[in-house]
């Protein structure tokens, strides 16, 4: 994502250019945010004691990721990585086409609705609603009834993120 963004910065800033930059954005902070679920204590842990204050390195720039190279970086504190989840997708939210409704896509509800799960996760309850109200305008819910038949298909509206593979695709790997 950073060597996406440093070359993409160089182009010409065009609203379809700064969409691309939000969409690596959004990937980025969305993955930031799957490895914080996986590798670091929840706020309210760390608010107990400070020896949970755990975050990951950041890696913020294509600089940052060559300098990793030569000099290990160091773990951000939990607080330091949230708040750069929650920048990254504000980031991503301002310049996402908002018009976008494509699947495979971050959408600006699609965004909303993860700042709403970030903000749970830091206990912003207040922004957390707001967030989720927002995102909640911009879909609908699949029926009970048919959610797991749904939720099988391939490049459907309620995929987050889903990699697809057919026997043509790199049988080597």
């Amino acid at each position: 994502a950073n060597n996406f963004i440093y070359y993409a910065e160089k182009l010409e800033q065009t609203a379809n250019v700064k969409d691309m930059i939000a969409q690596a954005k959004a990937c980025k902070a969305y993955a930031y945010l799957e490895l914080t679920k996986t590798f670091c204590y929840p706020p309210a842990i760390v608010k107990l004691d400070s020896k949970y204050d755990l975050g990951l390195p950041l890696m913020k720039t294509r600089d940052d990721n060559i300098e990793a190279i030569v000099n290990p970086p160091k773990r951000a504190t939990a607080v330091e990585t949230m708040d750069y989840i929650k920048q990254l997708f504000t980031e991503a939210l301002a310049d996402l086409d908002a018009s976008r409704k494509d699947v495979g896509y971050w959408t600006v509800y699609g965004v909303k609705g993860m700042l709403a799960r970030v903000c749970l996760y830091r206990e912003e309850w207040a922004e957390a609603l707001s967030y989720a109200e927002a995102a909640a305008q911009g879909g609908s819910c699949i029926p009970y009834a048919e959610y797991v038949d749904k939720v099988n298909l391939a490049k459907q509206a309620e995929s987050l993120f889903e990699m697809q593979f057919d026997v043509n695709d790199h049988n080597s790997d």
